[in-house]
């Protein structure tokens, strides 16, 4: 009971921030609401598979193909389509060695060298010749600087990281627990493994323009861990994740607007905040 109340307030504070900010602009309250959404659904995931090293890279390969794509591609929604695809396969390229066995770790270590050094490389390249994405938008994303298409974009991608997170929770829970139990009972784990790397590459890359790469690492990390922090079972957890990040989203776009603060980072402080009041009331 105390935790679903928890719940309810945390998502009646970020409704009432998407109604304050709706009223100056319909399509930055829509993007906020896709990183709200997209990240609350993919964080207990990543806390259930245990992967939150490997997670907390993919954003690495949501940059690096973001930025060959508009790269190479001259308008914004062929290079958004093409840098979602070669995310996902780059994440697919991580994913797949840990299907097989291989520590995840190592595979986080490998994966990080390659997908920064080739970044560096694609973003001094974009930043020389004027071509690409703005640099300042991949890094640090706005929200509020969204265009109707990538509002509509990114709440697309947070309704598929959404469906697939609720199709596959229980399993990806269960395959946490004991991973070599949940195969034997499944006979599907590698359907389930597709299910969890195809959500996370589409959360990290489908989002990457209105969180932005730097905040990212928090906003697939945190929901979780308040969850953790009072969420006694694994559906819990799922709804008090997805509760505090659009809390947390629609809190910080109101702040943002407010004190004309950078809104990623408005967000990233309201999940801290919110992280921090939930674990002094349980005490």
């Amino acid at each position: 009971m105390y935790t679903r109340s928890i719940a309810l307030i945390l998502v009646a504070l970020g409704l009432a921030g998407y109604a304050v900010i709706a009223r100056i602009n319909l399509l930055w309250a829509a993007a906020l609401a896709s990183a709200g959404l997209g990240f609350g659904f993919i964080s207990p995931l990543v806390a259930a598979r245990r992967m939150g090293f490997l997670a907390a890279a993919a954003p690495h390969s949501a940059l690096l193909a973001t930025a060959v794509a508009f790269i190479l591609l001259e308008t914004p929604e062929s290079a958004a389509v093409a840098s979602l695809l070669a995310g996902i396969l780059l994440i697919y390229g991580a994913g797949y060695p840990v299907y097989k066995g291989v520590d995840a770790d190592l595979v986080t270590y490998l994966f990080v060298g390659f997908t920064a050094a080739a970044s560096v490389v694609a973003l001094y390249y974009a930043s020389a010749t004027g071509a690409g994405y703005s640099l300042a938008s991949l890094l640090l994303g706005d929200p509020l600087l969204a265009t109707r298409w990538e509002a509509y974009y990114s709440l697309i991608a947070a309704g598929v990281v959404a469906l697939l997170s609720l199709a596959t929770y229980e399993a990806q829970v269960y395959g946490g627990v004991d991973r070599d139990d949940a195969r034997l009972a499944t006979g599907r784990l590698w359907l389930h493994d597709l299910a969890f790397f195809t959500a996370l590459g589409i959360a990290a890359v489908g989002l990457i323009r209105v969180s932005g790469f730097i905040l990212e690492h928090v906003l697939i990390l945190i929901p979780a861990a308040i969850a953790s922090s009072i969420a006694s079972s694994a559906r819990e957890a799922l709804l008090i994740s997805v509760a505090s990040a659009l809390a947390a989203s629609g809190i910080g776009g109101v702040l943002a607007l407010s004190l004309n603060i950078a809104p990623a980072g408005a967000i990233g402080l309201t999940l801290t905040a919110i992280y921090a009041a939930l674990a002094v009331t349980k005490r």
